[in-house]
């Protein structure tokens, strides 16, 4: 007999098989289930066709955005630009690949067997490649586990962006020179160690340690997000605390930080009447810190407008609003509730300090 989750997506694809909105809803009704990771193999077999036409269509290219990633249709659309602006159409497929893999590692009991052999394949060799290949091949047995070098980038990534002020933002760069070899890290120490640990922990095996890996993944592809295009960091981020509890105050840590940037860059925004280049972050955390349900259109919006705040309002579970200060004040109320959250769990003083901190200037 079949698991529901199986059952649903062999449903999905004979009965809707060219629908993305039903593989969508179907990942929603079963996360943390091999369903999500069959039916983004499904979504981006679907797009593989029209890769040729993305350059030229429109059309096209809105198709591809319904089907590789969790927004919705949004009927009438903006003509400001297209929903792929803030990655290049020849890289769509790769990120495709990219965002499967992903899903493999979305839950512990997820089975990867079948993942593992399909990317040691040679054909997939390039796969294997990526720190989420990586981690698929990953042993699953557990090693001595040292979270040290993993607490002290979450710490320096919430802190960060939490230094609004000069003297806050001189002790940020203080930190970072007082880095083990921070001369060897580079012009963006944090975003160097970032990937180091997650190197590092990939490399050692067991749940904690992928878990572990994963998160300090989030943050380097929050910190530069041409390393790994995508809308779902915020969502990696939810399900690391799957793979050990014991990493959930540093994935809450990292949730914050996540948000007060972009609160910060939507103030900026608004006061620019510019919001282009955000929409991506914003997209990914309202996905996953808030309650989803954004439109496609949300990546086609240049300037801010009455439909863009009652759009952000909604997917921040805020009432609906369609002024400026109406999304600002949704923004800083996911991050509040995220402040609230991480203090409820076992923080060093130091990071409490900054949640503190940090709460208090998004609390009107």
């Amino acid at each position: 007999m079949l698991v529901p989750e199986l059952s649903a997506y062999l449903d999905a694809v004979e009965l809707t098989p060219d629908d993305p909105a039903a593989f969508q809803a179907l990942e929603l009704a079963y996360p943390g289930t091999i369903a999500v990771p069959l039916s983004r193999g499904w979504r981006l077999a679907a797009v593989e066709p029209m890769v040729s036409s993305l350059p030229g269509s429109l059309a096209s290219q809105r198709q591809a955005g319904l089907w590789l990633t969790p927004l919705r249709n949004s009927g009438v659309q903006p003509q400001d630009r297209g929903p792929w602006s803030w990655l290049p159409l020849s890289e769509v497929l790769a990120y495709g690949e990219a965002w499967i893999l992903r899903a493999w590692l979305s839950h512990p009991e997820i089975p990867r067997e079948a993942a593992a052999a399909a990317i040691r394949d040679p054909a997939y060799g390039r796969l294997a490649l990526l720190p989420e290949g990586k981690l698929i091949l990953a042993s699953d047995q557990s090693s001595p586990l040292n979270l040290a070098p993993l607490n002290q980038v979450v710490t320096l990534f919430l802190q960060g962006f939490a230094a609004d002020r000069d003297s806050e933002q001189a002790r940020y760069r203080a930190a970072l020179t007082r880095l083990d070899s921070s001369e060897e890290l580079g012009s963006r120490p944090l975003l160097t160690l970032s990937t180091q640990v997650q190197r590092e922990l990939s490399d050692q095996g067991g749940r904690s340690a992928m878990g572990g890996s994963l998160l300090a993944w989030q943050v380097a592809r929050w910190l530069d997000p041409r390393i790994s295009p995508g809308l779902d960091r915020a969502q990696g981020v939810r399900e690391v605390p799957e793979w050990d509890p014991a990493l959930g105050a540093l994935a809450a840590l990292v949730e914050v930080g996540m948000l007060k940037d972009c609160a910060d860059r939507l103030q900026v925004g608004v006061e620019r009447d510019r919001i282009a280049a955000l929409t991506p972050s914003l997209a990914d955390v309202l996905g996953g810190f808030g309650q989803g349900g954004l439109p496609l259109r949300w990546l086609e919006r240049g300037r801010p407008e009455p439909a863009t705040w009652l759009d952000l309002t909604r997917a921040a579970g805020a009432p609906d609003g369609t002024t400026a200060a109406d999304g600002l004040a949704a923004i800083n109320s996911l991050l509040a509730q995220a402040c609230t959250r991480a203090l409820s769990l076992d923080l060093t003083d130091e990071q409490r300090f900054l949640v503190q901190r940090t709460q208090a200037r998004a609390t009107p």
